[in-house]
């Protein structure tokens, strides 16, 4: 009955059994090992999420609390940008220093026959009062 046992195949199987065994249980420590390094890290990233998340929100609120203060001066210098182009157009339109001094000079000129005109005007007041002291005189 023993006889048709081939102890030598048998045998062969036999270590090839155990070496698909080793190298499965090879596989299966390194992939735990590998998966254990894995959590471990997920777990690290998770506390490093946990501990900077709300250093994060926080700058996004100063961030957009910042942005919002900027707009709102972004707002105040496009409307003194557009005052002061106003201003300028304004400015294009006054007079310059030598218009400035042609006016002068005519002013000057006609406080000067203003003058002249007074001393006429008192002359011709003169004789007009005279002329009246005379009516007056002849008619009584």
């Amino acid at each position: 009955m023993i006889e048709w046992l081939d102890y030598t195949a048998l045998r062969f199987w036999m270590d090839v059994g155990q070496t698909v065994a080793t190298v499965a249980i090879g596989i299966y420590v390194w992939w735990n090992k590998h998966r254990a390094k894995i959590v471990k890290r997920f777990a690290e990233l998770e506390s490093w999420r946990q501990e900077h998340v709300p250093r994060v929100d926080a700058m996004e609120t100063a961030v957009k609390e910042m942005q919002e203060k900027c707009s709102s001066h972004q707002n105040q210098t496009g409307q003194l940008d557009r005052g002061m182009i106003a201003v300028q157009a304004e400015l294009r339109h006054l007079p310059g220093k030598k218009e400035i001094d042609m006016l002068t000079r005519q002013i000057g000129d006609m406080n000067e026959k203003m003058g002249r005109m007074d001393g006429r005007l008192a002359g011709i007041n003169r004789a007009v009062d005279l002329m009246n002291q005379h009516l007056l005189k002849v008619d009584l």
